[in-house]
């Protein structure tokens, strides 16, 4: 299957030092002290990766490339701290986090960039338990950060999580290399290889931490159900023939049982989907999970996450505000945009939002890619359905972003419930750094 078809037929970590003591999750990450500070110091350093050569300096938060695990509890507090210790200025965005946007890091809009040597006090309660993740701001006229290190991964816990007998973290990532660009695997060249007791539960989060590339991910060995997309449960389903594929800062969560045989193996893989000299890249294991010791005790079936009680069952389209994006490609020229956004291109953002609407008001979006390129189009500050073309329903699950194959054309719809100025933009470095990214409002 092609990626194009795939999108199409979609329709344990290091922390910063703290003041008091944190503990570590057997599940991976670092679980945080509600009452102190994390910080984040971020350092220019040579990188060494195993199974790389060749490798450029990367600018990390903790010392790694796969960049802190934090882990807290819905309705727990986070403060960080983040030091910029690099000769370049530096904003944290807290992707798929429904935060105030003064911590959404919205360079243009509100949030001044942290300058070399400064530092700067984020504080914020996330309202959802989930899976995000943070990174650079991506800015025109600014190296891509993110690309170079600067992330990390944030897990907020539900009150009440499902039984697994493993949680398992992949962070993804194009990572720049003179002979192009290879992809991470927690930081590092490698595959993870875990083992497991035959029949054991697994809860397998998938972060595409790239500015570039959409991964397609595949699963064999067991069969897998999707729990969660965007750090927000969904209906339980299955991914078209395994494989589902992943824009940049995209989510997924998936829950499977590994097979009851010893010995037996299950494996995570990516898809080879890009050509190098005319010729498609090979797959690549990402996870290999074996199945070794006595069977473990029958358990229920796998069922759904709890909704967010939060986020509504149903969205009155008819009484939403809409606006159109109309997205083009314009001839490159040095230092000069190259999308037309609704018949404008520019580097500098609209002096004018896409939509203005009151807190509690419903948005339609329409998106149209009249370009060559797929396009990861993220809203910042809310979460979305994607709606069925024919406007008579949505998916069953939420998005912060929606991937648009080239010459497509996409409706989502959210309630704007938090208030501030928000960006949309594409979640393809070179896209947004070349003008592809808009803003709207929503006021009080």
């Amino acid at each position: 299957m092609s990626l194009a078809g795939a999108v199409a037929a979609l329709v344990a970590g290091r922390s910063g030092s703290r003041a008091q003591a944190n503990s570590t999750s057997a599940t991976g990450g670092v679980i945080l002290n509600p009452d102190a500070v994390t910080r984040l110091d971020a350092r220019a350093a040579p990188a060494h990766i195993p199974g790389l050569a060749g490798s450029p300096q990367m600018i990390a938060l903790d010392g790694t490339l796969r960049g802190p695990v934090l882990r807290i509890k819905k309705g727990e507090p986070l403060a960080v701290m983040l030091t910029n210790h690099t000769d370049q200025p530096m904003t944290l965005q807290w992707h798929g986090m429904c935060c105030p946007d003064a911590v959404d890091g919205l360079i243009g809009l509100d949030a001044p960039a942290i300058v070399p040597g400064a530092g700067a006090s984020i504080r914020f309660t996330p309202i959802d338990s989930g899976l995000s993740w943070f990174h650079a701001a991506m800015v025109p006229n600014r190296t891509d950060q993110t690309a170079h290190g600067v992330r990390g991964v944030l897990i907020v816990d539900e009150q009440q999580p499902p039984t697994v007998d493993r949680d398992f973290l992949v962070l993804l990532a194009d990572w720049p290399t003179p002979g192009g660009a290879q992809v991470l695997i927690n930081g590092g060249g490698l595959a993870e290889k875990v083992t497991m007791a035959p029949g054991g539960r697994l809860r397998l989060r998938v972060v595409n931490g790239s500015t570039s590339r959409i991964m397609l991910v595949a699963i064999e060995g067991a069969r897998p159900f999707i729990i969660a997309i965007d750090g927000q449960p969904s209906e339980l389903f299955e991914p078209v023939k395994d494989m589902v594929p992943i824009g940049p800062g995209a989510r997924f969560e998936f829950m499977l049982d590994v097979p009851r045989t010893s010995g037996a193996t299950m494996r995570l893989t990516l898809r080879g989907t890009e050509r190098v000299e005319g010729v498609l890249e090979p797959d690549r294991l990402v996870l290999e999970v074996r199945t070794d010791g006595p069977v473990r005790d029958q358990i229920p079936p796998i069922v759904a996450l709890p909704r967010n009680p939060r986020l509504p069952p149903a969205i009155p389209l008819e009484q939403s505000v809409r606006a159109d994006l109309a997205m083009e490609q314009v001839p490159a020229s040095a230092g000069q945009a190259r999308w037309r956004l609704n018949g404008t291109a520019t580097l500098d953002l609209p002096a004018h939002p896409l939509l203005t609407v009151k807190r509690g008001g419903t948005v339609t979006l329409g998106f149209a890619n009249r370009s060559s390129q797929s396009i990861a189009l993220r809203v910042h500050g809310h979460v979305m359905r994607l709606l069925h073309s024919k406007d008579d329903g949505w998916e069953p699950y939420w998005r912060d972003s929606v991937l648009l194959p080239p010459q497509t054309s996409n409706h989502v719809a959210f309630v704007a419930d938090n208030p501030g100025k928000w960006m949309i933009e594409s979640a393809i470095y070179d896209q947004v750094a070349f003008g592809l990214r808009h803003w709207f409002e929503v006021t009080a």
